[in-house]
């Protein structure tokens, strides 16, 4: 994707820390970094608690969990025209409750998850949509939380217990495991881990990886398929995120938000501010597969939400206290 996010890996400077059989790195200073200034259109309609976007095809797609239709459905070129899609309940082509972690883009349309454990492929047209195809995937009655499509398996967020950070959903053999420890960054007494270490996460669409950005702590850990960690990566520049705090007015925000991915890199927004700072401006983390911190993108306005048109090389993104708007800018070189 041109030379903005090429994978050159200048001026990272890593402690290496001794951690079992995870390579866990401390990153001290910035990569390459670059200033970026969004346009704005406006947006038909605006969008009721707009969650999530993905390009697909021609299509900007964008999940709103507060309504009655869950998706906006806009072509590209953007001209502000869009049809609404994916009402709720449970008739044909209708969404229980979708499952925001597990939405995807995939050729002509998108998948997602429901609540009754169904994986849904979503096909879109220039004017409407359609389920054409489900997947039942039995999670034993656990929630869906992610349902992160792997080699021959689904991974979702365990919502049980306070060991493992996941449970994998093997589809050749009908099994389920747990995997990966919670890594131990801090705690908050009696906060369920669960929430400590709450995630959004990102697959490579070859299956072979995983991605988990952390609301809470500047960090990001690499998986295989198997849910085993390669990597693990702090970023404590500019300087290192305060202790964690359950106290929703002191707590700090870092990747709350849900990642973008290809086959070459993932990318998420990063906060560095407490919940209900405003800020001026939204950094973008872009990282490789390896789990190198490649490219810093400083976008000049306060984002939520975004994706990346990897065929004209747009960023898209929403803030969800401006609903009528959308920005965009190239990152082409």
């Amino acid at each position: 994707m041109s030379q903005i996010i090429k994978f050159l890996f200048f001026g990272v400077t890593t402690l290496l820390l001794a951690s079992c059989s995870v390579k866990s790195v401390r990153i001290k200073s910035a990569p390459v970094t670059d200033s970026l200034h969004l346009e704005s259109m406006a947006m038909h309609g605006g969008s009721l608690m707009p969650t999530r976007m993905l390009v697909s095809g021609d299509k900007l797609v964008i999940f709103q969990r507060k309504s009655d239709v869950f998706f906006q459905v806009y072509n590209l070129p953007f001209d502000g025209s869009f049809y609404a899609t994916g009402f709720k309940g449970r008739g044909p082509n209708e969404f229980i409750s979708p499952d925001v972690q597990s939405m995807i883009p995939c050729n002509g349309g998108f998948r997602m998850a429901d609540t009754d454990g169904s994986i849904n492929t979503v096909t879109l047209t220039d004017s409407s949509a359609f389920i054409s195809s489900k997947e039942y995937v039995d999670t034993k009655g656990s929630p869906l939380n992610g349902m992160i499509p792997l080699k021959d398996s689904y991974l979702n967020v365990s919502m049980y217990g306070d060991k493992y950070e996941y449970v994998v959903y093997d589809l050749l053999n009908d099994e389920s495991r747990f995997v990966s420890p919670y890594p131990d960054w801090g705690s908050a007494g009696e906060t369920p881990v669960l929430f400590t270490y709450m995630k959004n996460l990102a697959g490579k669409p070859e299956g072979d990886r995983f991605a988990a950005f952390y609301v809470n702590f500047r960090a990001v850990r690499f998986f295989d398929y198997s849910g085993k960690v390669i990597k693990e990566a702090i970023v404590d520049f500019p300087e290192q995120v305060p202790p964690y705090s359950s106290d929703a007015r002191n707590k700090y925000l870092c990747y709350a938000s849900y990642p973008y991915s290809d086959s070459r890199i993932v990318a998420n927004l990063c906060k560095n501010r407490r919940a209900g700072e405003k800020a001026q401006t939204t950094e973008l983390h872009i990282w490789n597969w390896d789990g190198d911190l490649i490219h810093i993108l400083v976008l000049d306005k306060d984002l939520d939400l975004f994706t990346i048109d990897s065929d004209s090389e747009l960023l898209y993104g929403l803030s969800v206290s401006e609903p009528e708007t959308l920005y965009y800018c190239s990152i082409k070189s």
